[in-house]
């Protein structure tokens, strides 16, 4: 069992077209006088405000990215650092307004105002023209915000909570996220999963879904649909020979679920357990209410290639088959699978189109000639026209024990080939 979680959580850390579809309205029998009325399907086009929803384009990975027409800004899961690039000069550094900071000069510096905390999951987000973002203060959580010029930081909102979560998404006036533990109940050790949000203005945070298991589990995805919140997560068992380690039998189990914002009902749309399961650790794009496209990091015990779900009519179909050992991940109108070993990618849309199929870049180059070199990476963040990555990076050159920057790299796919751009590189992580 520890073998298969391991194997699972490493592999996944190593690494539109719009269906609007609507349901058929009912055929009318010999002495109706109309039919019922067609349903209408939601899709996410429909429902997505920019005005008050969260970007989901930018809330499948753990690291922290908000886009707008004048600039990026971002913060690497490995760094306490916000940082931005302009796109007017090309300039990036650290997001603080203070001429007279040091800013990440010295690996912490709570006093800069694109301070953010050590290293944690996703915070950020764009709201009313203010980033805002998490951070602990004493034994609480504090809810900020900074102007985009990195000056004006203010403290909002004390949350009512202490422990750290793994996301702070804003959506409609509220802060969702989740967190994956170990507690025991009635003497028996569990795993459990907890969804819950808080009122960004009083800070009252209240529990949406709270589960539990004895069975190995990945951590939950969650997907912002107008008033609905999707969510996602598997569970899993594994037998293994003790004396050889090989693999005996494994399965398991896929749910995915949506919460009504509004009323707190929690609806299951999808559970079922399968033998070798249905891979691991997924995320998911919900295109409409009938069109939940699923794809798992990590593959199907004991086998090569990654899926393409659709979750559809509550029947899941697997719609495209990445062949190999790698990690798969979902974005806004496709899917795309790395293959480290071969230094590879592939970007399928959800259209049925190869959009690309060729060599993942490795290595980069800064402004003053650096060369750099992936090690690790996050997941892609974006849609077909533009995808960006945040990886850690090791400077060519560099010793074994020294520290690893990480740095944003941002892909046009406009032109139908990759076309990397190097946005910014940080300062070695301390």
């Amino acid at each position: 069992m520890k073998r298969a979680i391991l194997f699972l959580l490493a592999l996944l850390f190593c690494l539109s077209a719009v269906s609007c579809g609507k349901q058929p309205a009912p055929t009318a029998e010999p002495g109706d006088v109309t039919a019922a009325p067609e349903q209408h399907v939601l899709t996410y086009r429909e429902v997505y405000n920019p005005e008050t929803d969260f970007d989901n384009r930018f809330g499948q990975g753990y690291s922290s990215l908000a886009v707008t027409e004048d600039a990026c800004y971002f913060r690497s899961i490995n760094s306490p650092f916000l940082y931005y690039y302009d796109e007017a000069v090309g300039e990036s550094g650290v997001l603080c307004g203070r001429p007279e900071c040091i800013h990440d000069a010295d690996g912490s510096n709570p006093d800069c105002n694109g301070f953010i905390d050590r290293p944690g999951g996703r915070k950020l987000n764009l709201f009313n023209g203010r980033l805002y973002f998490v951070s602990p203060a004493s034994t609480q959580l504090v809810l900020y915000s900074v102007a985009p010029d990195g000056s004006d930081r203010r403290q909002e909102t004390v949350l009512d909570y202490s422990a750290s979560l793994m996301c702070y998404d804003l959506h409609r006036g509220m802060l969702y996220g989740w967190r994956d533990y170990e507690k025991v109940v009635d003497a028996e050790p569990k795993r459990a999963i907890d969804i819950m949000r808080f009122d960004m203005n009083t800070g009252e945070m209240q529990l949406l879904l709270s589960v539990e298991t004895t069975e190995a589990n990945s951590q939950p995805s969650l997907f912002f649909f107008g008033d609905y919140v999707y969510y996602c997560y598997d569970t899993w068992i594994a037998e293994y020979d003790p004396e050889t380690e090989e693999l005996l039998s494994g399965e398991g189990t896929l749910w995915v679920g949506r919460i009504d914002t509004v009323t707190l009902e929690n609806e299951l749309l999808f559970r079922q357990t399968k033998d070798g399961g249905f891979g691991s650790g997924f995320t998911l794009w919900v295109e409409s209410e009938d069109r939940i496209y699923l794809v798992p990091g990590a593959p199907v015990l004991n086998e090569e290639g990654s899926n393409v779900y659709l979750l559809s009519g509550g029947e899941l179909s697997i719609v495209h088959t990445f062949g190999g050992m790698g990690a798969a991940f979902v974005v806004d109108g496709g899917a795309v699978m790395f293959y480290p070993a071969e230094s590879h990618m592939e970007i399928w849309s959800f259209d049925g189109a190869e959009i690309y199929n060729g060599e993942w870049q490795t290595e980069f180059e800064d402004e003053n000639g650096d060369k750099y070199t992936v090690t690790n990476l996050d997941t892609p963040y974006g849609d077909m026209n533009t995808l960006y990555f945040i990886y850690t990076l090791r400077k060519q050159g560099a010793g074994a024990g020294s520290w690893m920057p990480f740095g944003l790299v941002r892909y046009d796919m406009t032109q139908g080939e990759l076309q990397p751009e190097l946005l910014i590189i940080s300062p070695d992580v301390k």
